[in-house]
């Protein structure tokens, strides 16, 4: 496993990539959710390396360490078109794509618009299939911008089943990322996002039934 920055456009993200000495399987892109970073699929990345595939997982923007700020497009079609755009960058053709929660809508939304570039989706918690309705985009809103230490520590403990994961470490780590700068215009942009139009880009909304 290997961990690097890259720019992609004008955003820089960070990669995290694994593959088999004898590769054989084809390209498996993980996409994560929010308020996580590529480092949710570390416990993947080096599995589905040995059995065989090329693996990437990547920062999307306003996460992790990749770039961060206001300007930047927090949005299902802002984050479909940079995974697009990650494809190109790394020259892969086709490939799996796996999502879990609102990385999930991301790439099932990617799919429908580039069935051409998918060999299969793997959805996990998946956000978008179905309207969230107003009270739980509210919910996500509010969990996108609470970033505070007990906020950070609430949320790994919801996401993560073994609770011995969930180090003073990890919960350290977390916090200090999630709160670099440009974090909170980030998570404020994608919060808005999520509470006034997430619905409107369901998979259900745009007539696609992966």
């Amino acid at each position: 496993m290997i961990s690097y920055p890259l720019r992609v456009g004008s955003i820089d993200t960070r990669v995290i990539e694994a593959r088999a000495s004898d590769f054989s399987g084809g390209r498996i892109v993980l996409v994560h959710g929010t308020g996580g970073r590529a480092d949710r699929w570390l416990r993947n990345v080096d599995a589905l390396a040995a059995a065989g595939h090329h693996v990437y997982a990547f920062d999307l923007p306003g996460h992790g360490f990749a770039s961060k700020g206001g300007d930047l497009d927090c949005s299902v079609p802002g984050y479909r078109r940079f995974l697009g755009d990650f494809l190109d960058e790394m020259k892969i053709d086709n490939a799996t794509i796996v999502g879990t929660s609102l990385g999930g809508h991301v790439v099932a939304s990617y799919a429908c618009e580039h069935p051409d570039r998918v060999l299969a989706v793997v959805l996990s918690g998946s956000m978008g299939l179905v309207p969230l309705g107003a009270e739980a985009r509210a919910r996500v809103e509010a969990g996108a911008n609470n970033q505070t230490y007990e906020g950070v520590k609430g949320k790994l403990g919801r996401v993560i089943f073994d609770p011995a994961l969930i180090t003073r470490d990890f919960i350290d780590e977390e916090f200090r990322i999630n709160n670099s700068a440009g974090s909170k215009e980030s998570f404020a942009a994608l919060g808005r996002y999520i509470g006034l139009k997430l619905d409107d880009v369901s998979l259900g909304a745009a007539g696609c039934k992966p």
